[in-house]
């Protein structure tokens, strides 16, 4: 399972689901190199897709992973249009709190960085089974929306996002383990990532 362009920066469920697998090297769209360090690990151009003249999307893994099933994830996403990272920021707000009122495992903290002017939001969602109560994956993920300015002029947001899953038995765990200091060193981390260079096909 992957994402959607709207799911992710808009109406985003469980991160990861797309239009379909990718099976030739991926493109990338966003001229940011083919790998990107992130805490101590180093994260490998896996999938990326350009579904609209708008919009896109890149995937990076740690080696070994795989977009299919995954346990840490970095996304980089560029909307190129009148959206402003504000708008998106507010939508995906409003998605978690209407899915909190059926999950009782959704929740989310939200920051805004005056400096930069940037939206932060740390979230936890889960995919449950049929009855709701049994987790079956569990993921959190930290959404950094900056805004977007091309060479041409060009405005819109840039996504920065990190995910991380757990499965099946493990997953009650994970969701219980996000709290705390564990919980605002990650999401610092995020905070402090330096944005690559980015350039548009």
């Amino acid at each position: 399972m992957r994402l959607l362009f709207y799911s992710c920066l808009l109406f985003c469920m469980i991160s990861g689901t797309n239009a379909g697998a990718q099976s030739a090297k991926p493109v990338n769209y966003l001229n940011t190199g083919s790998d990107i360090s992130f805490n101590g690990s180093k994260f490998i151009l896996a999938w990326s897709s350009h579904p609209t003249a708008l919009y896109y999307k890149q995937e990076y893994l740690p080696a070994g992973q795989s977009p299919e099933k995954f346990t840490d994830m970095l996304m980089l996403e560029v909307v190129s249009s009148s959206l402003t990272h504000k708008d998106a920021y507010d939508a995906k707000v409003a998605e978690l709190t209407s899915l909190k009122r059926t999950n009782p495992y959704v929740n989310f903290e939200t920051f805004y960085h005056k400096e930069s002017d940037e939206y932060l939001l740390d979230f936890v969602i889960t995919a449950n089974a049929a009855d709701g109560k049994t987790i079956q994956i569990a993921e959190r993920n930290i959404y950094r929306y900056k805004k977007y300015s091309g060479s041409k002029g060009e405005t819109g947001v840039i996504l920065f996002a990190v995910s991380k899953r757990s499965y099946g038995a493990a997953a009650p765990g994970f969701v219980k383990s996000i709290s705390g200091e564990t919980r605002k060193d990650l999401a610092d981390k995020v905070k402090r990532f330096a944005f690559p260079s980015i350039t548009l096909k």
